[in-house]
């Protein structure tokens, strides 16, 4: 399977789950698909002024074990 695509049946699979941040996070890659996967983490805490802490954090709640998985 696609792992970009089992990202996002992931995100989709515990959205309503996810903490607040989260899902902000969620929604920017749900609507972002294309994009997410070629930009870094700083970009990503920059876009939705989040810091990278946070994201690691979803990443971990989504079972992987950092960003780039």
């Amino acid at each position: 399977m696609n792992k970009n695509i089992y990202c996002i049946d992931r995100i989709k699979l515990f959205y309503k789950d996810i903490f607040p941040a989260g899902k902000r996070i969620s929604d920017y890659i749900l609507d972002n698909s294309e994009e997410i996967f070629n930009i870094s983490i700083k970009e990503l805490a920059e876009k939705l002024k989040l810091n990278e802490a946070t994201i690691f954090k979803f990443c971990k709640y989504l079972g992987y074990k950092g960003y780039k998985d």
